[in-house]
């Protein structure tokens, strides 16, 4: 649940920045950026962080200026995927089994 939190905090901060700078800049008109502020929150809350992942894949898939929220949750995906990686290989290490351990970090 902690990650799904901090997730969506990311992911919100990274909408809203985004958001900023367009209206700054111009290139997104008040009622532009209304009807996007409206179209992400329609999309929370996530159920899980796939559920996030699955849900911002398709948001950006419309509104391809917010493409840097994709890309946070893919960072995040390969992340989470690396810090298995590495535990399973703590726990061969360990146990003194160095060869299953580099096995692992070919995976």
């Amino acid at each position: 649940m902690q990650d799904l939190q901090l997730v969506t905090r990311q992911l919100e901060y990274l909408f809203l920045k985004k958001l900023v700078d367009e209206v700054r800049s111009k290139t997104l008109d008040n009622a532009s950026a209304k009807q996007l502020a409206t179209a992400f929150l329609q999309i929370e809350p996530f159920a899980s962080v796939e559920d996030a992942k699955s849900k911002i894949e398709q948001f950006t898939r419309y509104n391809a200026q917010f493409a840097t929220l994709n890309e946070y949750i893919d960072a995040y995906f390969s992340e989470q995927h690396k810090d298995i990686l590495i535990e399973k290989m703590r726990q061969h290490i360990k146990a003194g089994n160095i060869d299953q351990a580099i096995q692992i970090a070919k995976q």
